[in-house]
C-alpha cells in the first residue's frame, strides 16, 4: 500500500512528539532522583550564634525542620535557618537561625532536616538522650537500650565485641527478632571513659510514619573528642539518620543523611 507524503510527515510527527515525550519523562525522571537527596544539621544550630559546618546541599530556601522534644514527646516544628559563607575558610558555612525560637522550659532541638519524608506530628518517639534507664536497659547490658515498638516487638540497641577476630571495637547493632544491623562502631579505648550508649544514640522513633523504627545517631570515628568540662563526657563530631523507608533487602533501615562534623559557635566563645 502506498502512503500519501501528508500520512507520512504525520506519522514522523507522532513518532517525534513519542521520543520527545520519552525523554521528557526521563528527564524528570533523573531530576527527581537527584533532587532526592535529604540534608540534617544538629540541634545546636538553633542556638543563638548557630555552628559552623562544612557547606551544605541545601540553602537558606530550603524548607528546614527542626526535631524539639520535651522528655520522650517529640514533634516537627517549621524553622528558618540563614546559611552564609563563613570569611576566610573555604567551604565552611555559618548557620543560625533566622529568628529567635521561643521554646518551652525542659525543651531540646535533637535534629535539623531539609528533604526528610515526615509523616506527620508528633513524631512517635521511643528514646532520647534524656530517657531514664530502666531494669530493662540492663538486661542487655550497663550500656544497652531496650524498648517496645507497637507494630514489632521488643528492639534492643547494643554494643557487641567479637571475640574471635580481637577487634579493637565494639559494633553498635539494632536488634529486632531475628534481624540485626549495624549502625557505627565504638572504639575499646572509650568504654574506660564512662561510655554510654546514649552517646552514639540520641534519638529513636518513627520519623517516615511507616510504623517501622528510625534513628538519629552520632558518627563514631576512630578517634573521639570530648567537649566541656567534664573530660569523661565522649562525643563524637558527626551525625546519622537512619530510616526504614529507604531500607535495603535484609535491611531494618538505611542511610538517609550524614554529616561529618560541626563546630558549635557557642563553646567556641566559651572556650570550651
Amino acid at each position: 500500500m502506498v502512503r500519501s507524503p501528508v500520512f507520512l510527515k504525520h506519522k514522523r510527527s507522532m513518532v517525534l512528539y513519542g521520543v520527545n515525550l520519552i525523554l521528557m519523562v526521563l528527564t524528570i525522571a533523573v531530576h527527581a532522583e537527584e533532587s532526592k537527596g535529604f540534608n540534617v544539621l544538629p540541634g545546636t544550630a538553633t542556638a543563638p550564634l548557630g555552628i559552623k559546618v562544612p557547606t551544605p546541599a541545601q540553602t537558606t530556601a530550603a524548607k528546614w525542620q527542626a526535631l524539639v522534644c520535651h522528655r520522650d514527646i517529640c514533634e516537627l516544628r517549621v524553622v528558618r535557618l540563614k546559611i552564609e559563607p563563613v570569611e576566610n575558610e573555604t567551604e565552611m558555612s555559618h548557620v543560625s537561625l533566622m529568628r529567635t525560637r521561643n521554646s518551652k522550659p525542659g525543651e531540646f532541638t535533637v535534629a535539623i532536616f531539609a528533604g526528610l519524608p515526615v509523616a506527620s506530628n508528633p513524631v512517635s518517639t521511643y528514646f532520647t538522650t534524656r530517657t531514664p534507664r530502666t531494669p530493662r536497659d540492663a538486661i542487655s547490658g550497663t550500656i544497652g537500650v531496650v524498648f517496645t515498638l507497637p507494630d514489632t516487638g521488643i528492639c534492643r540497641i547494643l554494643p557487641r565485641w567479637n571475640k574471635k577476630s580481637a577487634d579493637d571495637f565494639m559494633t553498635l547493632y539494632v536488634e529486632q527478632g531475628s534481624q540485626r544491623q549495624a549502625v557505627g562502631k565504638i572504639p575499646i579505648s572509650v568504654l574506660n571513659r564512662r561510655f554510654k550508649t546514649r552517646d552514639i544514640l540520641i534519638w529513636a522513633g518513627d520519623l517516615d510514619g511507616d510504623g517501622k523504627l528510625d534513628l538519629i545517631t552520632r558518627n563514631t570515628p576512630d578517634s573521639y573528642s570530648t567537649q566541656g568540662s567534664n573530660s569523661d563526657t565522649v562525643i563524637s563530631n558527626g551525625l546519622n539518620v537512619w530510616l526504614s523507608s529507604i531500607a535495603k533487602e535484609g535491611e531494618l533501615m538505611g542511610l538517609a543523611a550524614s554529616l561529618d562534623y560541626w563546630q558549635d559557635l557557642v563553646e567556641e566563645e566559651s572556650g570550651c
